[in-house]
């Protein structure tokens, strides 16, 4: 009978990867029997009678829902704020968003995330993917998106529409992309996830910044990067090829601005093939200089 039982128990180990583990959802992600309010006054009090997929998975691999996350109205913009919830302040300076990388900072917790994963044992180097400088994916990203949301948007704001907060109304003023464009936009968004599908074939996974600036005050609309002035979406700049390809990938802290502020890098790898960042986050998260830090709140 001992043996019997540590052999269920073991099973039961393997089949819950994630026993025991906290996690969060953004609160535009169902949680059964939770508030989902998805950042807007239309949606307050709402109460989902069933989980969203990817958190029934989260539970199912044993882990533990500690909170629901503040989030921009319906999850869309570059800062999070919204009418119903508030804003959102970075822990380590409330005047400033949260999260944030920065240019040759950020360079910087590039480079010695990779000699972290150098030592220990992975092959790293410096490369070119040449379908990033051929198609540029924020303004893929641009032409597709507005024709994919704004009817989301309209569905969702309908009878309501004194109630939404300034982004979902820039959204509702943004034109349609033309369809010409459009189809250009789709075919540009092909040759990038053709450019990624060459690059997996040599390598595993993908390491760099996830901003190109520090976590920045509240409210801005515009920044200046290496002396040029850009618009606030620039700041997907590094992450939006992501979204255009579907490619999975994750964030974590590896180094502190000269501000003092948290600096992450990001791991990406082909698609359905997470555990690859999943066990190189994990090497990260062992060596990071900075996995005991904390902000003084």
């Amino acid at each position: 009978m001992v043996i019997f039982r540590e052999k269920v128990s073991t099973y039961h180990l393997i089949d819950r990867p994630l026993n025991g583990v906290p996690i969060t959802a953004k609160d535009s992600i169902d949680t059964a029997g939770v508030l989902t309010q998805r950042g807007s006054p239309i949606f307050k009090g709402r109460i989902p009678e069933t989980d969203a997929t990817s958190v029934a998975r989260l539970k199912s691999a044993g882990a533990i829902l500690l909170a629901k996350t503040n989030l921009p109205e319906f999850s869309y913009s570059t800062e999070t704020d919204n009418l119903l919830t508030g804003r959102a302040n970075n822990p380590w300076d409330l005047e400033r968003t949260p999260g944030g990388s920065i240019g040759g900072e950020s360079a910087a917790t590039v480079q010695e995330a990779a000699k972290a994963l150098q030592a220990a044992g992975c092959l790293v180097e410096p490369v070119r993917i040449p379908a990033l400088e051929r198609d540029n994916s924020l303004d893929v990203f641009n032409q597709l998106h507005v024709m994919e949301l704004k009817p989301a948007f309209v569905e969702a704001i309908a009878g309501h529409e004194n109630e939404i907060f300034k982004i979902a109304k820039a959204m509702l003023a943004t034109p349609d992309t033309a369809l010409g464009d459009y189809v250009l936009a789709e075919q540009a968004a092909e040759r990038l996830k053709d450019g990624f599908a060459e690059y997996f074939q040599r390598y595993d996974a993908l390491l760099c910044p996830v901003l190109p600036i520090p976590a920045h005050a509240h409210g801005l609309s515009e920044f200046v990067i290496n002396g040029q002035t850009v618009p606030a979406t620039h700041i997907q700049s590094a992450t939006v090829p992501f979204n255009v390809t579907g490619l999975p990938g994750l964030s974590i802290r590896f180094g502190t601005s000269r501000d003092g502020l948290p600096i992450g890098v990001q791991l990406v790898s082909s698609w359905f093939a997470e555990s690859t960042f999943l066990h190189l986050a994990s090497l990260l998260e062992t060596a990071s200089p900075v996995r005991d830090l904390h902000p003084g709140i």
